[in-house]
């Protein structure tokens, strides 16, 4: 029984690179060739498990990857800097290769903590990993929705110093599509929300009358929902003030 991949909601960016490599599965499945690894700017707390879950159900559906060398069909790694702990990231890696000499899953990779060090030789030695691991497995990398200038020299080094990989832009939320995933995450959290329509109205209507809160990361605002909301028999209520209130205290916090 095959089980039909969920699409992550409102980051289409992804489905789209994602049914674009699967809609050439013969290149890969028959003919050896690789995917491009991919580059994706989404911040953490905002879906990236369900990304890589998404990718790692939809190579499995059309052969795309051979999943076959160990128990983990993909490794997930949140890099901090450190010459120590990307030896012992890559350590783990090889690790996961039970079946095999080498990982042939997905790779996943938060590279934001170590675009700092760019002319460390934690990076140079990143690199040098990512040109060997990356013939066997598949990388996905991770930096923020709205990455540093520090974050784009690493993808501009990673892109020029490797082969095949692709780097993914996005699009700015809609309203609707924050409405969405903030919603999702609530139900993640075991609320259920019995008006859905009413309740994404409401939080639609807050979003476009302070602008401020469109610019925080999804995780933020749902924190800020849950924070400021009134739960009772399933039906999340929006406080007003206690949102005014959570909007100060953010622009005291910046200095504004």
């Amino acid at each position: 029984m095959s089980i039909i991949p969920i699409k992550p909601v409102a980051l289409e960016y992804v489905v789209e690179a994602a049914e674009s490599i699967c809609n050439k599965s013969k290149l890969y499945s028959d003919y050896g060739m690789k995917p491009p690894h991919l580059v994706i700017p989404l911040d953490a707390g905002d879906g990236r498990s369900t990304v890589i879950r998404y990718i790692k159900s939809m190579f499995k559906k059309h052969r795309i990857l051979n999943f076959d060398s160990g128990i983990d069909e993909y490794v997930d790694v949140i890099l901090d800097g450190s010459l120590r702990q990307l030896r012992k990231a890559f350590s783990e890696i090889d690790a996961a290769a039970v079946y095999a000499n080498y990982f042939t899953g997905i790779i996943a990779m938060d590279i934001t903590a170590l675009s700092t060090h760019l002319n460390e030789s934690q990076c140079r030695e990143f690199i040098e990993n990512v040109q060997v691991y990356g013939k066997h497995g598949f990388f996905v990398f991770f930096i923020r929705t709205n990455p540093s200038v520090a974050e784009k020299r690493l993808v501009a080094k990673l892109t020029d110093t490797v082969p095949n990989i692709k780097e993914l832009e996005i699009d700015p939320y809609s309203t609707n599509e924050i409405c969405d995933i903030v919603l999702g995450n609530i139900k993640k959290r075991n609320i259920s929300v019995t008006d859905e329509e009413e309740f994404k109205e409401d939080l639609s209507e807050l979003l476009n009358e302070n602008a401020e809160i469109k610019f925080l990361k999804i995780s933020e605002i749902t924190q800020m929902v849950l924070s400021c909301a009134d739960i009772n028999d399933g039906r999340v209520v929006l406080d007003r003030d206690g949102v005014a209130m959570f909007i100060r205290n953010m622009k005291k916090a910046e200095g504004k």
